[in-house]
């Protein structure tokens, strides 16, 4: 419930950003970033009201409230499945939408910083642009980590999958590491909105 309304209210924070400063770039910063929250936002409401079984296996009858939270997963989880049991045999249709919710949900993220970076340089605050640059930085590598652990994991898996229990514990253990890394690169990126939020003068000259 706390990811829809993440989703929901994010949707007039980038309506603001992009009734904004139009300088530097910006204005079609800010809406290419609103257009990418907006494709994101779609793809996840499909993904999530969908009767069909998704990339992780789960077959539910409702709503899967998991993906309002985050799509990050996606695409690191598919490569654990596919390189860790390599006879699992995913199909394209339950695998293309979360893979593409993955890639927008990055997308509209560095997009956002980016657009960040343009409105802290039009008030003239070059340490806050910077932070603004570190954070996208952050979140590209990050990113790509996550896909690296998907594919260190699965080949841990593939070799001890035989083992009683230990293909449990290796699935635990990747679940726990996608989740810190994405929780580390959230709260790095919204201490930046905050710290350029609070930095700008919002007084007319």
């Amino acid at each position: 419930l706390l990811g829809l309304a993440n989703l929901l209210v994010s949707a007039t924070g980038y309506g603001f950003l992009v009734s904004g400063p139009r300088e530097r770039g910006a204005l079609g910063l800010s809406i290419a970033t609103a257009g990418v929250a907006a494709f994101n936002l779609i793809l996840i409401l499909v993904i999530a009201t969908t009767s069909q079984p998704n990339v992780r296996d789960e077959l539910y009858a409702g709503v899967s409230w998991r993906s309002f939270v985050t799509e990050l997963t996606s695409l690191p989880h598919l490569l654990f499945l596919l390189v860790g049991v390599p006879n699992l045999n995913i199909p394209v249709s339950r695998a293309i939408l979360p893979v593409f919710a993955s890639l927008t949900e990055i997308a509209k993220v560095i997009m956002f910083l980016m657009a960040l970076r343009a409105i802290a340089r039009n008030a003239r605050d070059s340490l806050r642009a910077k932070h603004c640059m570190n954070a996208l930085i952050a979140n590209a590598i990050g990113s790509g980590g996550l896909i690296v652990v998907g594919l260190l994991f699965g080949l841990i898996l593939a070799a001890v999958r035989t083992e009683r229990g230990a293909a449990q514990a290796v699935f635990g253990l990747f679940s726990l590491v996608l989740l810190l890394t994405i929780a580390a690169l959230v709260v790095w990126t919204t201490m930046v909105t905050k710290a350029v939020k609070d930095g700008i003068d919002y007084r007319r000259d």
